[in-house]
């Protein structure tokens, strides 16, 4: 039973007509059928498959097509895709049946129609006529190559295997000539995409190859010598190509001091360069820019100078520099180089050429130390990547002056740095976190400073040697009494604020470290105060009297103080000699140290 729509007729039909044959049978065909209803209440009727599932899916998509063009919008994705890779005929059936708008109409026209209107697109957009000529020329030569006559022959194997065998042999194309080809088809696909014929660039998945190891025509920078030798020989020569020697140093100088290309400075006029001193720039007009925007470059003073004394009498309007043909201005720099004695060619095959003017030009503002944003700036280019890569050319005696720029790790200069901290910053002790009241902190400052030298001689000094200067420097200390001090140079004078170094009394664990002295049988973890008469300390951190008895004796535990207090009151305690040294003598007092040591 056949279902109906709510207008009575049925939506979609599946079938395979009959015919009667020359014998007068009745025989179905071997395809299947698909009709419908379309968007103006007609019937249509498309051949399908001989397999009936595959034309029940070509009826679902010829519906889906059927109610986009009912609510006039456009197919999109997998509809859309399904579109363009039907064959000319089918899509000249679905546009008979006004099917298709007239964007979707254009992508039945050939190839060869849509680059010629892309050839117009791109003369309307101001491109220069040469670059014109050159992308359309490569279009139409791949699509030539590879036999694509409709969008829907445009694939990426096709491409890609065209390429491939054109860069086959010894004569074929460069890899960077392929990638220029591949690049002007990919703006060709991306110009169809964006007038709404195709939805996606069949040339997504191809990437442009590694094109450095394989260069033909690698350009270098000239050295400084080079330069100066080169504008002496030219300037003294006879005339060349129609120009004079002093003509031509000049040209050559102005394209190495601003960077220039031959069409650029081709188009100069008189009238171009301001030569004030205070702000002097040559203009280039966006017409005759490469990157189609106004440029102003500035000039050197030596340059306008020079350039003053020629414009003069000059009318602004008239030809700033005589230069010939363009296929004729490296054959004149190469002369030149020739005859100042310069080699075109290098041992390793980088060549010299007009363009290698603008090179050199761009390795000397990057080697004079200039921020590589400047350097883009004065390049013109849009990314600093093209700059720094392609035209900077950095020689073995940059890498050993970056070398020779380093921190000096060895000898007086190692030394210096392991003394004061950090290449003589000022360091922050770590037992006097920054957290604490202005009094604890004042109170750790009152403490005498052991000198550097004598904090050497302690460390390599026998225990009981440091205990006894320690106890007589706590016991002899007055608050009148001047610092030792030494004189700035000696050897053993040192500039710093850390405060481990200057008195390593205040740290009695880095002294224990240092001496290894242990007091019945553990490290003693609290400092004692030397004088009675110390500087008060606030009441949350008063030290807590340490009372010396025999050896085996234990240090009481004041009420109301915690361990935490203890810890705090032994870490800023006015330093003393309690530590216990074998063989020494014990002090007759309780509570303090004796002056003669332990």
């Amino acid at each position: 039973m056949r279902r109906l729509g709510s207008n009575g007729i049925e939506p979609m039909r599946i079938f395979r007509p009959k015919f009667s044959t020359r014998s007068g049978k009745l025989t179905e065909t071997r395809k299947w059928y698909v009709e419908l209803t379309g968007h103006r209440g007609d019937r249509l009727r498309f051949p399908g498959y001989t397999d009936r599932a595959a034309t029940h899916e070509l009826g679902s998509k010829l519906a889906k097509l059927i109610a986009c063009r009912s609510n006039r919008e456009s197919p999109s994705g997998e509809l859309a895709r399904w579109l363009e890779s039907l064959p000319p005929k089918s899509l000249e059936r679905l546009r008979t049946h006004d099917l298709l708008d007239a964007r979707r109409v254009a992508a039945l026209r050939p190839l060869a129609e849509h680059v010629a209107e892309f050839e117009a697109h791109l003369r309307a957009r101001g491109t220069t006529p040469k670059h014109v000529l050159t992308q359309t020329q490569r279009v139409r030569t791949i699509l030539d190559g590879s036999g694509a006559i409709f969008w829907t022959d445009l694939t990426a194997q096709r491409v890609e295997l065209w390429l491939e065998k054109e860069r086959a042999g010894q004569d074929g194309l460069s890899v960077q000539t392929s990638n220029h080809y591949l690049q002007a088809l990919k703006q060709f696909c991306a110009w169809m995409l964006r007038q709404g014929t195709a939805t996606e660039s069949p040339l997504g998945s191809l990437r442009a190859l590694n094109a450095a190891p394989s260069l033909r025509h690698r350009r270098r920078a000239m050295s400084a010598q080079e330069l100066r030798t080169l504008l002496a020989t030219v300037a003294a020569s006879a005339p060349s190509y129609g120009c004079t020697g002093p003509e031509r140093a000049r040209l050559y100088r102005v394209a190495v001091e601003t960077g220039l290309r031959s069409n650029e400075l081709r188009s100069l006029r008189v009238g171009s360069f301001d030569l004030d001193p205070a702000h002097a720039s040559v203009t280039v007009r966006a017409a005759d820019s490469k990157r189609r925007r106004e440029d102003v470059l500035p000039l050197r003073s030596g340059l306008v100078a020079e350039l003053r004394e020629v414009f003069a009498r000059r009318h602004p309007t008239a030809t700033a520099f005589r230069m010939p043909s363009s296929s004729n201005v490296s054959r004149m720099l190469r002369r030149d180089l020739e005859r100042a004695g310069i080699a075109v060619e290098d041992d390793t095959g980088r060549v010299l050429d007009f363009h290698a003017l603008r090179h050199t030009f761009i390795t000397n503002v990057v080697r004079s130390g200039a921020h590589p944003k400047v350097a883009q700036s004065l390049a013109r280019h849009s990314t600093i990547g093209l700059t720094l890569d392609r035209y900077t050319h950095l020689r073995t005696d940059d890498d050993r002056r970056a070398l020779e720029a380093l921190p000096e790790l060895a000898g007086d200069a190692l030394d210096a740095c392991a003394a004061t901290g950090t290449d003589g910053a000022a360091m922050q002790s770590p037992v006097l976190p920054p957290g604490l009241s202005t009094e604890v902190r004042a109170h750790a400052e009152t403490c005498d400073e052991l000198s550097t030298a004598e904090h050497d001689a302690s460390s390599a000094s026998e225990p009981r040697e440091i205990a006894a200067r320690a106890g007589a420097r706590a016991d002899s200390r007055a608050p009148t009494r001047r610092r030792r001090t030494r004189k700035a140079g000696t050897p053993e004078w040192t500039r710093t604020t850390d405060r481990r170094i200057r008195n390593p009394m205040l740290y009695p664990a880095e002294l224990r470290a240092r001496v290894g002295v242990r007091w019945s049988g553990r490290w003693d973890l609290n400092p004692r105060l030397a004088a009675p008469k110390a500087a008060p300390l606030p009441a949350e951190v008063l030290p807590v009297p340490n009372f010396q008895g025999t050896a085996r004796a234990r240090r009481p535990r004041q009420r109301g103080v915690g361990r935490s207090r203890g810890v705090i009151s032994s870490l800023f305690a006015r330093p003393s000699c309690s530590a216990r040294v074998p063989g020494a003598r014990e002090a007759p007092r309780r509570g303090a140290c004796a002056s003669n040591g332990l």
